[in-house]
C-alpha cells in the first residue's frame, strides 16, 4: 500500500512539474510570440496527454487522414527550441518502423 502511495505521489509531482512547463512554454508563447499556434497545440497535448509519437499527435490534433507534415516539422522545431524532448521509441501502429516518442520537457 506505501508503496502506491509512493507511486501516486511520484507521478502527481510529475504531472504538477509538466504542467508547470506548459504554462510557462504557453505565457512565453502569448507574451514573446514565439511559438505558432500548431506548435502550441502540440505542446498543450503533450502536456495533458503525456508522452506520444507524431503519428499519434497527428491523429489526436487533426484525424488520420492528416499528412504527416502538419506535424513533424513543428515537434523538429520543438525539439531544436528544448520545449520538448525524446523520451524513447516504439514500433509505429501503421508502418511498423521504429519511431520517437516524445514529451514536455521538464525544467
Amino acid at each position: 500500500m506505501t508503496e502506491q502511495l509512493d507511486l501516486f505521489h511520484e507521478a502527481c509531482v510529475r504531472q504538477q512539474a509538466i504542467s508547470a512547463t506548459v504554462n510557462r512554454l504557453t505565457a512565453y508563447a502569448v507574451n514573446g510570440d514565439e511559438f505558432n499556434q500548431r506548435e502550441l497545440a502540440i505542446v498543450r497535448l503533450l502536456g495533458q496527454s503525456g508522452p506520444m509519437t507524431d503519428r499519434a499527435m497527428k491523429e489526436k490534433l487533426f484525424g488520420e487522414a492528416a499528412d504527416m507534415n502538419t506535424v513533424r516539422p513543428r515537434v523538429n522545431d520543438l525539439l531544436r527550441r528544448g520545449a520538448i524532448e525524446v523520451v524513447g521509441n516504439v514500433p509505429d501502429h501503421v508502418t511498423g518502423h521504429k519511431v520517437r516518442v516524445v514529451a514536455v520537457k521538464q525544467q
